[in-house]
């Protein structure tokens, strides 16, 4: 889980480094911004609402990646 975009953040240096010890996890969903730029503006807890970062949002990506959904 990242508030950075995945592109050269830790999901991509996460992902390097598990490729290189040639692990494979039996699933892989990283959490981050859309690799685009916003042009939504607000508080901090407006824009992680907006771009489903926020604990719900995040709560329920997390469940749809351990069931499969």
């Amino acid at each position: 889980l990242e508030e950075h975009v995945s592109t050269g953040g830790l999901a991509s240096l996460v992902a390097q480094e598990l490729v290189a010890a040639r692990l494979m996890p039996r699933s892989w969903c990283p959490i981050a911004l859309p690799d685009a730029y916003s042009s939504i503006v607000g508080s901090q807890d407006y824009l992680r609402v907006r771009h489903q970062m926020d604990a719900s949002a995040i709560a329920g990506r997390i469940r749809a990646c351990v069931t499969g959904q």
